[in-house]
């Protein structure tokens, strides 16, 4: 095994055990869809169709659904009759919003840096 294996191997096992709160930079805070998460996840669960029916309702649809949720054991389905274009929705409107070339994805590292 090479030294940068067993490195790589010692770090996993290091991050595995770690206690170590990581939190999201003031400014991702501040411009973050969601502001309020038990409140929101209360709703989620309180009435999971009326909620993501909600959130549905903020992607672009070709056609609305006519159902938001089915379930007929072991199937079910979300936005039955319901057609969209993901890709549209994660890259194509933000584009046609005028929004090029700026940056889609932020990551942090362990060691708090971004990419």
């Amino acid at each position: 095994m090479s030294t940068h294996t067993k490195l790589t191997e010692e770090h996993i096992r290091q991050l595995l055990q770690s206690q170590r709160e990581l939190h999201a930079p003031e400014t991702l805070k501040r411009e973050a869809r969601l502001k309020d998460y038990e409140s929101e996840y209360k709703r989620s669960v309180e009435d999971p169709e009326k909620f993501w029916a909600e959130i549905a309702r903020e992607l672009d649809w070709h056609e609305l659904w006519t159902k938001t949720f089915e379930w007929n054991y072991p199937k079910f389905g979300w936005f039955l009759g319901g057609r969209c274009n993901i890709t549209y929705n994660c890259l194509d409107r933000h584009v046609k919003a005028g929004k090029r070339n700026q940056v889609a994805y932020i990551f942090t590292n362990e060691d708090g840096t971004e990419q």
